[in-house]
């Protein structure tokens, strides 16, 4: 195998197991926020009386 396609075969494997990584932090990242329970708006009224 010459120096060329062994370097090929390694940028593969590199960009393979970033793209592997990737994929996983965002599904681990999506499971994680996915039990937190967004917080509602509060309804705040302000009544104003005028003299």
């Amino acid at each position: 195998m010459t120096t060329f396609a062994a370097n090929y075969v390694v940028f593969v494997q590199a960009i393979g197991a970033l793209v592997i990584f990737g994929v996983a932090a965002y599904a681990i990242k999506k499971m994680l926020l996915k039990g937190q329970k967004p917080i509602d708006q509060p309804d705040i009224r302000v009544e104003v009386t005028r003299r």
